[in-house]
């Protein structure tokens, strides 16, 4: 058992390392102070004994978001995943060589939904933990009106990685309650609905107008703004399927549309828009828009 110096030492060493990995933000969460989780998507869940939560932050540039295309955002965003999971890695592999267990785990930005008690199953997109929550326990950010997390200086840009531990270390102070549901009045950070709601008026869906999450999340990913998506793919299969003539459907298959569609599959990249990271003006510069 280690004794209350060695904690600190060690919680040190640890966010040191992680920042100097390419983490921006780093925050601890207790997993034994971790409420309201779904069963079977808690920290202990996934590794028996763990007792703390090391939350990575790493933004997508804003600068992507000035470009006209989709594709530099969606692009920069597929590599902060890469750089992401790396980071996790080595971060697990330093607290096992300083004698504990880690795991480590890269999820999007939506995870699994609240942990809230009201909550009956996980929805959305399932993960092991909901590391946005986590990182709220973690002392990073809040659950914005846009039900991402968004920490005052990358505002919806932040993307994370938990590493799940054993190790006893000194956990944050949450920033806020992370069973709360997303604020429609303003939080520390999301001004909320009454003082701004710009996210929900850019969401071209209308996924953000829904009170379900089930309902919302799959508004989400099938009427996502962009093109470049695995729902734009599918849009794009259809069209050439009911295309009138044998000439028009090979024209269609060929095309460089089809090709820029395939591409974005086969890179992995996300399928969600950008819309509502656009529209919030937390973290952009002079408070403005992107």
């Amino acid at each position: 058992m280690l004794v209350v110096k060695d904690r600190k030492a060690l919680t040190a060493e640890a966010v040191a390392f992680a920042r100097s990995h390419g983490a921006k933000m780093v925050g601890i969460a207790s997993a034994e102070n971790l409420k309201g989780c779904l069963p079977g998507h808690h920290p202990t869940d996934w590794l028996p004994g763990a007792r703390s939560v090391v939350m990575c932050l790493i933004p997508i540039p804003r600068s992507t978001l000035k470009s006209p295309h989709f594709w530099p955002y969606q692009y920069a965003d597929k590599l902060n995943h890469e750089q992401l999971e790396m980071l996790g890695h080595e971060v697990a592999l330093f607290l096992e060589e300083k004698g504990h267990y880690a795991i480590s785990h890269f999820g999007g930005p939506f995870d699994i939904t609240e942990p809230h008690p009201k909550y009956k199953r996980a929805t959305g997109v399932a993960s092991w933990i909901a590391l946005p929550q986590v990182a709220v326990a973690a002392g990073l950010g809040e659950i914005g009106r846009s039900r991402l997390l968004i920490t005052k200086e990358y505002g919806l840009l932040g993307r994370l990685v938990g590493i799940i531990t054993t190790a006893d270390l000194v956990a944050n102070e949450p920033f806020a309650d992370p069973a709360v549901d997303p604020p429609l009045t303003g939080g520390k950070i999301c001004q909320g609905e009454t003082e701004c709601g710009k996210c929900a008026k850019a969401c071209a869906s209308g996924a953000l107008r829904m009170t379900r999450d089930q309902e919302w999340m799959d508004a989400c990913i099938r009427n996502g703004a962009t093109k470049e998506s695995l729902g734009g793919f599918l849009r794009q299969v259809r069209k050439i399927m009911e295309a009138p003539t044998q000439e028009t459907r090979l024209g269609l298959l060929f095309s460089p549309d089809t090709y820029r569609k395939y591409m974005h599959l086969f890179w992995n990249v996300d399928t969600w828009c950008n819309e509502c990271i656009k529209a919030c003006p937390i973290g952009a510069p002079e408070g403005k828009t992107a």
